[in-house]
């Protein structure tokens, strides 16, 4: 594998990751954290190499908060748009 693909995969897994933690439904924020968790060790690993510990800490930062949103309870209904009732909002 290429320094290319490497960078363009932890790239993706990131991005994609970040994306879909944000995203309205919770099933897709526990895959969005799967996604970034699965990328974080390549980060770490590289950051680790480089001798960027600062880099580093961030890295470990981003994986306990991705293994957090796997482990962590459903969100709340109210979060997710199809459970809320536009209809009888006041005005």
């Amino acid at each position: 594998m290429t320094w290319q693909q490497i960078i363009c995969f932890l790239t993706s897994a990131g991005a994609i990751g970040l994306v879909l933690t944000n995203a309205p439904r919770s099933t897709w924020n526990r895959i969005g954290c799967a996604i970034g968790l699965f990328g974080q060790p390549f980060w770490l690993y590289e950051n680790m190499r480089a001798a960027q510990f600062g880099m580093f800490a961030i890295g470990l930062w981003f994986l306990g908060w991705y293994a957090f949103g796997l482990i962590r309870p459903n969100a709340p209904a109210s979060r997710d748009p199809q459970m809320i009732d536009l209809t009888k909002t006041p005005l």
